[in-house]
């Protein structure tokens, strides 16, 4: 049984105890101190078919360019934005039930600050926001195990190491076509235009799951932004 449906059946170890720490980043006292808003409408969605694990390249992101990113972010690799349950028709499900503020356990914490990392600093801010609008629509019970699996995940996958494989570096572009056959059926890049510059930047790759942690085709690729004779700038 794949380590994900563990997950999801609850039988698979997501924490660890841990003692009390008062240098922890994270407290009690600061989740209890935030808003209970976290922008989300519930509304029970309805059940998804798949997963999309989005992986957003950190050079792309606005932060860089107004020196405005949080302390460590701005390095040369991909970080998750989330994991989001979709569905076959092109629509997914959000915010499909209420939830109470997400407190990830220690050992958990240092591994999203190292994979699952918001350019902003207020990291617990942008993981309460994914459980609550994403990860409340997903098979996982509880929030540990839907950031836990989302990371199982992105240990699967190596974007970077298919680029370099075909020749595609930071600081370089190439055709959107060069980025689709790299990647595979079971990815597509993501693109966005530089309001400064005029280019078009990869902005994310998104990988397409099954309930299972299997990688899938995924649907609908050519409607995200990177259009075919499009130079693409791997921002460096």
């Amino acid at each position: 049984m794949s380590p994900i449906i563990l997950l999801i059946l609850g039988l698979a170890s997501s924490s660890t105890q841990e003692c009390d720490d008062p240098t922890r980043h994270i407290t009690e006292d600061i989740v209890m101190s935030r808003s209970k808003k976290k922008g989300c409408e519930y509304n029970n969605a309805g059940p998804a078919d798949y997963y999309v694990l989005s992986l957003q390249w950190k050079p792309s992101s606005d932060c860089a360019k107004t020196d405005s990113c949080a302390p460590g972010y701005l390095t040369q690799d991909f970080s998750i934005h989330g994991l989001w349950p979709n569905r076959l028709d092109g629509n997914h499900p959000f915010c499909c039930h209420p939830t109470d503020h997400f407190v990830p356990s220690q050992d958990l914490e240092k591994e999203l600050v190292k994979y699952w990392q918001s350019f902003k600093d207020d990291q617990l801010s942008f993981w309460d926001h994914e459980w609550a609008k994403h990860g409340t629509c997903s098979l996982f019970k509880t929030p540990e195990d839907y950031f836990r699996g989302g990371l199982m995940l992105f240990k699967q996958v190596d974007p970077e190491g298919i680029f370099n494989k075909f020749d595609i570096q930071p600081g370089e572009s190439h055709n959107v076509k060069e980025y689709i056959d790299a990647l595979g059926d079971d990815a597509y890049p993501v693109c966005r235009r530089d309001k400064q510059t005029g280019e078009t930047i990869l902005s994310e790759v998104r990988y397409c799951f099954d309930f299972a942690g299997k990688l899938i085709i995924c649907q609908k690729r050519e409607e995200y932004s990177c259009r075919n004779g499009k130079e693409i700038k791997f921002r460096a």
